[in-house]
């Protein structure tokens, strides 16, 4: 993807004013969540189904996450599952939404009370279709038999059944769901005006672990999104501070600069399963982008700068 063998063998041999170079950075996270959160899964007579949690979502879609996670294991679509979150009124308290910790936290939660659920609604029903529990199964909004393919009914129908009851299961915390120290890799190749000092992010491509991509869209936005941190970390973003009082004096979008368009390189996220075990994605992404941009100066110029951000006064001092 990025091209590695282009990079230049002895740093800093090129000899335009404008120098390309290739550099690599990597990063662990912790992560992975931990216990404390509470969840329930109800299922209603005329087949709603509810998921509901006291976590928070604030803009890691964890929402769609525990709908996903539902429909999945009720052989439902996403968009049949209300999701409930963000209240403390059910009585189900979740550990905070931070430190890429909210899924791992949370999922194994929303998966076992999901199957607690359903294991209660074949037990349920299975006299009912004459059939026994450990052989029904859910899938594209029906339940079958596993050993006769033509015993199926839709969800609905099966769910019918309860009559006046309603189904409400909790789940328990299961680390065996969940996976700890997320690694991560990038690449970047950059442009360095060796007359003006500007450093211009040409491509990164951005392999991160995963381990199970719940939701492959929004976990790539991540990985975007933390890229374009990475970079506003290596190349723009500098808290001034008054020596004197402590205060910062650039405290405001005008003199704290951040990536905006023309700083956009073309990013390639690659999304990497590695198991079966879901982890966090929100911070890890960010750790190895600037690293990999320093590194891509240096082959570029050939001289390193190990103080960031790299900004135009810093590359010219440092060529002399």
């Amino acid at each position: 993807e990025i091209g590695w063998h282009r990079r230049n063998r002895i740093p800093g041999s090129g000899t335009d004013v404008k120098k390309r170079g290739i550099g690599m950075g990597c990063g662990l996270w912790g992560g992975g969540g931990g216990a404390g959160t509470q969840a329930r899964v109800t299922i209603h007579s005329s087949g709603a189904v509810e998921a509901v949690t006291g976590t928070q979502d604030i803009g890691t879609a964890i929402r769609t996450v525990i709908a996903i996670i539902v429909a999945e294991e009720l052989g439902l679509r996403p968009e049949d599952i209300t999701v409930k979150i963000g209240d403390t009124e059910p009585g189900l308290p979740s550990r905070g939404s931070g430190g890429s910790q909210t899924i791992g936290s949370v999922a194994p939660v929303i998966k076992t009370a999901a199957m607690a659920a359903k294991r209660k609604l074949f037990g349920h029903i299975a006299p009912l279709v004459e059939a026994v529990p450990g052989d029904l199964r859910a899938a594209g909004g029906r339940i079958y038999t596993e050993s006769d393919l033509r015993m199926s009914i839709p969800w609905k129908e099966a769910t019918g059944y309860l009559g006046m009851e309603t189904i409400s299961e909790g789940g328990v915390w299961d680390e065996n769901l969940r996976v700890g120290d997320t690694a991560g890799v990038q690449f970047a190749e950059v442009e360095v005006d060796t007359e003006t000092g500007i450093v211009k992010v040409i491509k990164i491509v951005a392999i991160q672990d995963c381990g199970l991509v719940v939701n492959r869209l929004t976990t790539e936005s991540q990985i975007n999104g933390a890229v374009i941190m990475g970079l506003g970390y290596a190349l723009l973003e500098e808290r001034i501070m008054d020596d004197q009082t402590g205060v910062m004096i650039n405290p405001n979008l005008e003199d704290y600069k951040i990536p905006g368009t023309m700083e956009m390189p073309e990013i390639v996220s690659i999304a990497y399963d590695t198991d079966r075990k879901i982890t966090g994605i929100g911070e890890p992404p960010t750790i190895p982008t600037a690293g990999a941009i320093a590194n891509a100066v240096y082959n570029a110029i050939g001289v390193r700068i190990r103080e960031i951000p790299i900004t135009p006064d810093k590359v010219l001092d440092a060529l002399g």
